[in-house]
């Protein structure tokens, strides 16, 4: 049978209440408060959910629902998933995403396009030389990105090969360059009529 927590009075597993002298984890870590915090902002956040993660998680369905989903989009719709994938490939450092992906997808390119058409000309370049890095001739270069996410990863001990230094420094300023990217793609949704802001 659970017993309550000395501190907050949630109901714990009696090992939990041995292993702690009687407080559930967050007590007895001294970080009730931000627990408490956090849960608070998911409540908060599911009664009035983001309208540009909605509307970005219909298109994502649409996009997967059927083989030409994307082909299925309207033009500013294309130009918006395209783009916010190629930030969420930054965000990842490209060890998400096969260089099929990155370099032989229809997408990409448009997502490319899409970068330069809401502001972001700069960040778009910065994405292409990265890429030129990990894909000179525009195709899969396998080894290099296995290469890249192993020394990454830490799997691989000693100093990296030149071409990684300079691939984690363009990154790194990719990234800090994201959240301008994100603001001016919410812009575009708003501006092109995407995402209506009143509603959500």
């Amino acid at each position: 049978m659970n017993v309550p927590c000395k501190t907050c009075g949630a109901m714990i597993l009696p090992t939990m209440a041995a292993l702690t002298g009687g407080w559930c984890q967050p007590c007895q870590k001294d970080i009730r408060a931000e627990v408490d915090q956090a849960s608070i902002a998911k409540a908060e956040s599911n009664r009035n959910p983001d309208p540009f993660m909605v509307h970005m998680k219909e298109l994502v369905a649409r996009v997967f629902s059927t083989p030409e989903g994307f082909s299925r989009l309207s033009r500013t719709e294309q130009v918006y998933y395209a783009a916010r994938q190629v930030v969420i490939i930054v965000g990842y450092r490209f060890l998400r995403a096969p260089l099929e992906l990155i370099a032989g997808n229809t997408i990409f390119p448009v997502g490319l396009e899409g970068l330069r058409e809401v502001g972001a000309a700069d960040y778009r370049a910065l994405v292409q030389r990265a890429v030129t890095l990990l894909a000179p001739d525009g195709k899969s270069t396998k080894q290099k990105q296995e290469e890249y996410s192993s020394h990454f990863t830490g799997q691989t001990k000693g100093p990296p090969p030149a071409w990684i230094g300079k691939f984690n420094n363009m990154v790194d300023e990719l990234q800090k360059q994201s959240p301008g990217v994100e603001e001016m793609l919410r812009e575009y949704a708003v501006r092109e009529g995407l995402v209506d802001v009143a509603k959500g």
